[in-house]
């Protein structure tokens, strides 16, 4: 998310403010929003096309233990995105600046790097799904059934790999535009595209219960028969899922500053992970009661049709709308996303104000095509890629950068509260100032616990992210 958070229009455009193709006017910068449409942009940045993605993963670990997963990295992710935007300067559009600032350039690098990378992610989830939904498509289209599968590369005959090619050939082109005007516009509509997901997942959940389908038990070890509150699978790879689906860390600062009042902020943000929050675990169970039975098949998104009996027409038709405005809104995006990275990487490797060659910018666009070319030939899940990404590239910007900084701060605090201390009290000893230094140690001891809490909770916060960077890791040469 990348999300994937994988990411909508907000998540993927908020770092172009210092962008040379995008002028002010295009992204709105100088307009300021009320907290409702704040809200709805940061909750609109998170969920973006994961909702065709998490079902799956809950299918697998069972309802209950996906509800609680959801619950804790919610709240770690809500508490470092709080410190990602509670050091910035209100004078700091963008966290980058706050990162220069607190922890010098080198920090400022790897945030851009990493920056760079996740959304090189969210690139890859969306042009996966993408892919997915217009081959499954297409075999239905056209009733061939013996069309190789998805997790068979085979270029002998018509298969999901020329798929990826012949997409490529359609959308590639708009790469290559350097302002994108209209498309910014079109990008927006994207809220329509999640609702639309949204309505269908919780449809497949409702239908699945009425019809007696959805057979919940309390644990089980047969994911296709039943669906349980527990499971024997591992929880590695749906606890990657959610660690990037809720993300928004790298443009937090952005969204924010368009507040028009700043002091809401901080309430704003909590109430953008409660929706999206109940959003995920609303959609995602319903999605799971609904698809449980067929998950042994593998698919990258829900929208694959092999997952539906098309003799049944609502489904078939709530299917192709959801299919039609999920698509549309995965081609706009693309090119954004390519945008934001291509000038970030220029920024990068050229300096700020500078204008690259006509040759490095066509050269990034072919190796960025072919980035996803090679991704989607290889047929990589899209889950995937969102849990991996989320938990090796994410830890940098979920984890460790809000948390070194907020306790760089912290000791920064301390120390100038010591040398307020000294000089206020330090070299008085006259009994007549006995009860004011007597107060002013009982509050610099109350202080020093309140500091060892601190340590404390962010330091056990840090450890989470690094146990699931770990897990990740050594899940991915298992």
């Amino acid at each position: 998310m990348q999300d994937l958070q994988l990411y909508s229009y907000r998540n993927t455009c908020s770092t172009l403010s210092n962008s040379e193709s995008f002028s002010e006017e295009e992204i709105h910068l100088d307009k300021k929003q009320s907290s409702s449409t704040i809200i709805f942009s940061l909750a609109n940045s998170m969920i973006g096309p994961t909702i065709i993605i998490i079902p799956l993963g809950i299918a697998k670990i069972g309802l209950l233990t996906s509800v609680l997963i959801a619950v804790v990295i919610c709240c770690i992710s809500l508490r470092t995105c709080q410190l990602t935007h509670l050091h910035a300067k209100l004078t700091e559009n963008e966290y980058f600046s706050t990162v220069k600032r607190i922890m010098g350039k080198s920090w400022m690098r790897l945030y851009s790097i990493s920056s760079i990378i996740i959304l090189c992610f969210a690139s890859m989830i969306y042009f996966l799904s993408l892919a997915d939904i217009t081959y499954s498509s297409l075999k239905l289209f056209f009733n061939k059934v013996d069309w190789p599968s998805e997790n068979k590369i085979d270029f002998s005959t018509f298969s999901y790999q020329y798929i990826g090619i012949m997409l490529m050939v359609l959308i590639g082109w708009l790469f290559f535009i350097p302002k994108l005007g209209k498309i910014l516009d079109l990008t927006e509509k994207g809220i329509y595209s999640i609702i639309i997901e949204a309505l269908f997942t919780i449809y497949l959940g409702i239908r699945a219960i009425v019809q007696g389908e959805a057979k919940i038990v309390f644990h089980t070890n047969s994911i296709e028969e039943e669906i349980g509150l527990f499971t024997s699978q591992s929880l590695t790879y749906t606890i990657g899922v959610f660690a990037m689906a809720f993300t928004v860390h790298n443009c937090i600062v952005e969204i924010i500053r368009k507040n028009k009042k700043q002091s809401n902020n901080a309430r704003d943000v909590r109430y953008a992970y409660l929706i999206t929050l109940f959003t995920y675990i609303i959609t995602g169970t319903s999605g799971a009661l609904g698809l449980y039975p067929k998950i042994s098949s593998e698919p990258n998104t829900i929208l694959n049709n092999e997952l539906y009996n098309n003799n049944e027409t609502l489904t078939f038709i709530f299917l192709l709308v959801t299919q039609i405005m999920t698509a549309f809104q995965l081609i706009t995006v693309l090119p954004v996303i390519n945008n934001v990275v291509r000038n970030q990487f220029f920024f990068l490797v050229f300096g700020e104000g500078k204008n690259p060659p006509k040759f490095a910018f066509i050269t990034f666009n072919i190796i960025f095509i072919l980035s996803l070319l090679v991704v989607q030939i290889f047929n990589i899940s899209p889950s995937a890629v969102m849990s991996y990404g989320g938990a090796l590239i994410g830890f940098v910007i979920i984890y460790l950068l809000p948390v070194t900084i907020h306790l760089k701060s912290i000791r920064a605090k301390q120390i100038q509260e010591r040398q307020c201390y000294t000089a206020l009290y330090g070299e008085y000893g006259l009994e007549s100032f006995y009860n004011e230094v007597d107060i002013a140690k009982f509050l610099r001891e109350k202080r020093r616990i309140n500091y060892f809490f601190e340590y404390l909770f962010h330091g056990v916060i840090l450890a989470v992210g690094m146990g699931i960077l770990l897990s990740q890791g050594i899940s991915l040469f298992q």
